[in-house]
């Protein structure tokens, strides 16, 4: 409603202000054009123009058209946006974990538990210790030092 009256207000303001054009040509030959009269007396010629009328009534409708059409589109945006809204907060309800305990419950919290993969050598509490030491390298293969 207030876009609507915005649209009527900028279509009326030319209307509004719209007035006489008065052209006049000074003793110095020169043109002058304005909305009063001939400021002195010595005006040669004084001249009323006729001003054509700015309104165009399908260029009104064909602007209200748009304006309609305009705010069809941002009212199914608008709907579009909401429904939208809606589901994400569903989704985020359905998502949301489980109320804590009551104030004097207590909650139980298992740690994850982890174990290593099987067939790793030195697992920790087997009480193998580390892996044996390689064979050691002969001192001297080949006689190079």
């Amino acid at each position: 409603m207030r876009a609507l009256f915005l649209i009527l207000i900028m279509i009326a303001a030319p209307i509004l202000h719209a007035d006489e054009i008065t052209k006049w040509i000074d003793e110095d030959g020169n043109v002058h054009y304005g909305d009063k009269k001939a400021v002195t007396d010595d005006a040669v010629e004084v001249e009323k123009l006729k001003v054509d009328d700015s309104f165009d009534q399908q260029s009104y409708d064909d602007a209200m058209q748009r304006n309609a059409e305009t705010e069809k589109a941002l009212e199914e945006y608008q709907t579009e946006r909401e429904e939208k809204e809606q589901r994400e907060r569903e989704e985020a309800a359905m998502n949301r974990p489980a109320a804590p305990p009551a104030a004097g419950g207590t909650a139980v919290i298992n740690p994850p538990a982890i174990y290593p993969a099987p067939g790793y050598p030195n697992r920790p509490g087997t009480g193998i210790g580390n892996r044996p030491r390689p064979a050691p390298l002969p001192a001297n293969p080949g006689g190079r030092r």
